[in-house]
């Protein structure tokens, strides 16, 4: 059934986003159908096409989308003195929203779109650049203040980036259930201290 006419273009987007996040968690991206996110959406066929040109754009839509949720949490996680500790909510906050979004993110290993191409991959690609450089603004707040040892900040970013993303993978492979917040001081001793070798103290 056709949603009223009265329907803000704003929501009905954000509806035909929530459709195809719902289709690729069932399907994943290579059977997802755009008359099937039309009509889950509510609307004609034609209709969606006036929002997203193909199905490319609409799967990067659910990904930016998102992103935008993640940092709308991590902003308000921000510890108004200390780089470390914001760090510290940053990756309990990156878990959480792994935990809440467990049924779509662990999706991963289906096949995705090609983001390398211009057009909506570029878009994908603009959107987690600036994820990296929020991130990065962070990392130097702690590089400043002493608490993490000066380095390259993007990469550093993307470091922190992908132990959260370990963490959601052994989610995955293990079949664990407990949340993964549990393992934020594992992730920040990780992040912090690497997995090198400690000098053992020499005994007098």
């Amino acid at each position: 059934m056709a949603r009223p006419r009265t329907e803000s273009p704003g929501v009905r987007r954000k509806k035909i986003v929530e459709a195809a996040r719902e289709i690729l968690v069932e399907k994943g991206y290579r059977d997802l159908g755009m008359s099937d996110v039309a009509q889950r959406a509510g609307i004609a066929s034609g209709t969606l096409y006036l929002y997203f040109k193909d199905k490319r754009a609409l799967v990067a839509a659910v990904f930016i989308e998102l992103f935008d949720r993640l940092e709308e949490r991590l902003h308000a996680s921000r510890h108004p003195t200390s780089g470390l500790e914001t760090l510290r909510n940053f990756a309990h906050e990156m878990l959480s929203f792994v935990d809440e979004h467990h049924d779509f993110l662990s999706q991963a290993p289906r096949p995705r779109p090609d983001w390398k191409q211009q057009g909506s991959g570029q878009k994908f690609r603009d959107r987690m650049h600036k994820h990296v450089d929020f991130l990065s603004r962070v990392l130097k707040d702690c590089m400043k203040e002493g608490t993490v040892r000066s380095y390259d900040p993007r990469l550093a970013s993307l470091y922190f980036i992908g132990l959260g993303r370990m963490f959601m993978v052994n989610k995955v492979i293990a079949g664990l259930k407990a949340p993964l917040t549990r393992r934020v001081p594992t992730m920040m001793d990780l992040f912090l201290n690497g997995l090198g070798a400690k000098k053992e103290v020499a005994r007098v």
